[in-house]
């Protein structure tokens, strides 16, 4: 997912796909890429607990 928005910024984000609602492009090509990203590089945020 990374993958896909580091190519949707370099390459795709000037072409028009004649979304109907701009927002879900935002969303999924933008915003879940770096959420995705900031997930990854912090591995200690989704640590379980071990007491269970």
């Amino acid at each position: 997912m990374v993958i896909t928005g580091i190519v949707y910024a370099l390459l795709l984000s000037g072409v028009d796909v004649d979304v109907t609602y701009g927002w879900v492009n935002d969303v999924l090509h933008r915003i879940i890429p770096l959420v995705i990203l900031v997930d990854w590089i912090d591995p200690g945020a989704r640590q379980a607990d071990s007491r269970t």
